[in-house]
C-alpha cells in the first residue's frame, strides 16, 4: 500500500505561510499541517505511526520528495479554490474577501508574474501480512 500526500513547504515561502495565516483566521478551528476528519473538524494524522501498529501491516517505511513549480494568478486562484481550506474559508468570510487576498498575496510575492509554491510530496509504504 502507498499513501501519498502532497502539502505546502510553507515555513519555505513566506507566500504560503502567509496564505495559511489566512486560513487559519477564517476557520478558527483550523491549524496548519492538520487535516480534516471524518466529523468536520480537524487533527494530525501520523501515517506511519499508525501502520506500524497495525499488525496487519509489516516493513512500514516513509520516503519525502521537495519540489517547486511556479503558477501564474489564475491557476494559482482555480488551485486555491479546488482546496476544501479555501473553500471553507469562501463560505466563513465570502468568496470575494478570499479571492481578493489571494489576488493581494499573489501580487506581494509573484516574481514576473509567477509565484513559487515549495511543496513536499510524502508517501507513506506499507506490505500486508
Amino acid at each position: 500500500m502507498a499513501l501519498v500526500h502532497n502539502r505546502h513547504r510553507y515555513s519555505d515561502s513566506p507566500a504560503l505561510s502567509e496564505y495559511h495565516d489566512f486560513v487559519e483566521q477564517c476557520i478558527p478551528e483550523y491549524r496548519r499541517g492538520t487535516f480534516t476528519t471524518a466529523a468536520g473538524t480537524y487533527s494530525t494524522i501520523d501515517f506511519y505511526s499508525e501502520l506500524d501498529t497495525d499488525l496487519r501491516f509489516q516493513d512500514v517505511t516513509v520516503r519525502q520528495w521537495e519540489w517547486d513549480f511556479d503558477t501564474p494568478l489564475p491557476h494559482f486562484l482555480a488551485l486555491s479554490f479546488s482546496s476544501s481550506l479555501i473553500q471553507r474559508s469562501a463560505v466563513m468570510v465570502g468568496q470575494q474577501a478570499v479571492t481578493k487576498k489571494l489576488t493581494e498575496l499573489f501580487e506581494h510575492y509573484a516574481q514576473d508574474g509567477l509565484l513559487r509554491q515549495p511543496h513536499v510530496t510524502e508517501v507513506t509504504f506499507a506490505t500486508r501480512r
